[in-house]
């Protein structure tokens, strides 16, 4: 950073003065990002021209992303291996450092982007060209094409065999990316089974005889006039034009969706086609919900958030003022991996008067979740993430690969309002442990649904 004149011989001084009157260890890449001398920006430009000088285990150090003794411990078994494996391999399969955060690390390092694979957003007919049984040998999948370019995922961008493979079968256009080993193989995966179904369906087919299947019992299950009616999953159309017309004679329905967030299911009713006006009035509640990993109590150790994780967030030290995050390190409680058990992440949208007029007026998924937020109190996934990592249940690091990040989160003190709060309608509702759940309205129930 001197070299460069990022910094000066003074603002080190300074830094390293600050650093050596901390009472909590921070490296000098924090201390200097806290103190405005260096933006993210620029210490991934210094890495990225500076990345022959600078050793992965060292860089990593410096990042605050590993201890000491861990890195001695992983070059011991690496020179007892002989070589046969990488670094980063060992640090990742002791549990020393997560799989994305040293990902993160080699994207600084070579310069490379690290993205989040989506199965929506992967372009299948390049699939024509390189086979998924290639694809899950080397740990690549194609995602898309750029021009004349070919975007190239792949979870070691240091394996020069695999990117030879990809640049014969794909050309010289490749323009590599990183994603994490496990998004790619489970992508990979998704696409094998979507190709090998059948693309057509009739009544002489498996997958027919069980659509109507489907269809003759939902009919038969409406006509038997039940007060609660449960279905599994609203997949269709007719299944969901089968509950709106339950839900308008005095039905209670609940039911499943598989999406985003809470708005999601509103905008997922639409997209099959269901007048706005018949969801503003059958629609009771929805609630969405994430599991994420519990912290191992048994080694739960204090972490302090990256400037990095503030700048994903979207949120300043300030914001989170009072929090005392948790990082599980590994112990033989929860087999070296950090997490024990599961916490429950929700989302209630709950739907009142000004809610319904605005999606009568077909208001965008934006408007509803602000208005949401203003009237009702809702708490968003990510902002009850916060508060749940706050309290050291959940790791950083969870909230931010597991949870859709929707707008800035409001700061963690006004979040702890509205958990206190009496009105608050996180302490009304149950909470269960239910996948995605719309609880559609009962002109018979005295009371709300959301109580069931």
């Amino acid at each position: 950073m001197l070299k460069d004149g990022v910094i000066d011989e003074k603002q080190l001084s300074y830094a390293i003065r600050v650093r050596s009157k901390l009472s909590t260890s921070r490296t000098m890449m924090d201390t200097l990002l806290d103190l405005g001398y260096v933006t993210s920006e620029q210490v991934q430009n210094i890495l990225r021209n500076n990345q022959m000088n600078i050793r992965i285990g060292d860089l990593l150090l410096e990042l605050g992303y590993l201890e000491e003794a861990d890195l001695q411990q992983a070059l011991g078994i690496q020179k007892e291996l002989q070589g046969k494996k990488r670094l980063g391999e060992i640090l990742v399969e002791r549990g020393f450092i997560e799989e994305r955060r040293l990902l993160e690390t080699l994207a600084y390092q070579l310069g490379y982007s690290l993205i989040e694979l989506n199965f929506a957003t992967i372009d299948r007919s390049l699939l024509s060209v390189i086979p998924i049984n290639v694809c899950r040998e080397h740990k690549f999948i194609p995602v898309r094409r750029e021009g004349d370019a070919i975007i190239l995922a792949i979870s070691d961008p240091l394996d020069q065999k695999a990117q030879d493979v990809a640049r014969s079968m794909l050309g010289q256009g490749v323009k590599f990316v990183i994603a994490t080993r496990e998004s790619i193989l489970k992508n990979l995966a998704a696409l094998e089974r979507t190709s090998s179904q059948p693309s057509f369906s009739d009544d002489s087919t498996i997958i027919g005889m069980i659509n109507a299947l489907f269809e003759e019992t939902l009919r038969h299950i409406v006509r038997q006039n039940p007060y609660v009616i449960v279905l599994g999953e609203i997949r269709d159309n007719f299944s969901a034009e089968t509950a709106i017309q339950a839900a308008l004679t005095g039905h209670k329905v609940l039911t499943t969706f598989h999406t985003e967030d809470s708005i999601g299911g509103l905008a997922r009713l639409m997209n099959m086609e269901i007048e706005a006006f018949l969801i503003a009035s059958t629609v009771v509640c929805v609630l969405a919900q994430r599991l994420l990993r519990r912290v191992c109590p048994d080694c739960a150790e204090t972490y302090i958030p990256t400037q990095l994780d503030l700048s994903r967030l979207n949120l300043s030290l300030n914001d989170l003022m009072g929090a005392e995050f948790k990082i599980g390190r590994g112990c033989k409680s929860c087999r070296f991996s950090g997490y024990r058990g599961r916490v429950g992440i929700f989302e209630l949208l709950v739907m009142n008067e000004m809610v319904k007029n605005s999606v009568q007026n077909n208001a965008s998924s934006y408007d509803i979740r602000r208005l949401s937020i203003e009237t009702s109190g809702m708490v968003t996934l990510m902002e009850d993430g916060i508060v749940k990592a706050a309290q050291g249940l959940v790791s950083m690091k969870e909230i931010i690969s597991d949870l859709p990040r929707l707008g800035k989160p409001r700061s963690l003190g006004e979040l702890r309002k509205r958990w206190a709060g009496p009105s608050s309608p996180i302490r009304r509702s149950p909470l269960s442990a239910h996948p995605r759940r719309i609880f559609w309205g009962s002109r018979r129930s005295p009371w709300p649904s959301w109580k069931l």
